[in-house]
């Protein structure tokens, strides 16, 4: 038994209700992309560190954690 899954009578093509799902659902897609672009851009685009100062500028007298040396934001990381 042979069925045929793509049927010719149906002519989807001059459907307005078909055309309307078709447009939506491309503008889904290119919307969809767009919006992934510009997240992994902005990822992207707030990884790049700057050196603000060294912690033994910031060390004093009293004993502090490093946490407590650092603002908000900020990493701790080697200098080369």
């Amino acid at each position: 038994m042979k069925t045929n899954f793509f049927r010719k009578d149906l002519n989807l093509k001059k459907r307005w209700w078909h055309r309307l799902f078709f447009v939506l659902f491309i503008l889904i897609i290119i919307g969809s992309i767009g919006y992934e672009a510009v997240n992994f851009i902005n990822y992207y685009k707030t990884l790049q560190w700057e050196k603000v100062d060294t912690l033994l500028n910031r060390i004093k007298a009293e004993a502090n954690t490093i946490g407590r040396l650092l603002k908000p934001g900020e990493k701790v990381a080697e200098i080369d």
